[in-house]
């Protein structure tokens, strides 16, 4: 086992958007889909993609971008907590009544 090498900065990368699928893929274009594309995924986190037999990037594995975004709000919560404790000592090295 290894920590998860990818989060935020990755997906920071992956481009959120509505799309209509391609004839002959997903609903035909009937409905509009929220999300990123298989090949804005591609992009940003290349293991996620999946192929078809041409090699045309055709979906991702969204449960893995999922977890990654997880990941990512684990990250943030971090940098929140550091940040936090920062201003606490900032706040007490120059003796504010509000340090908390």
């Amino acid at each position: 086992f290894a920590s998860m090498a990818v989060g935020l900065e990755e997906i920071m990368k992956v481009d959120f958007q509505t799309y209509r699928y391609r004839n002959g893929y997903g609903d035909d274009g009937q409905h509009i889909q929220y999300g990123p594309t298989a090949q804005s995924v591609e992009a940003a986190i290349p293991d996620l993609a999946r192929h078809n037999t041409k090699g045309e990037t055709i979906n991702y594995d969204s449960g893995a971008l999922l977890l990654i975004g997880l990941r990512a709000i684990q990250q943030l919560k971090a940098d929140n907590d550091n940040l936090r404790s920062e201003i606490k000592e900032l706040r007490q090295a120059i003796g504010g009544s509000n340090a908390k």
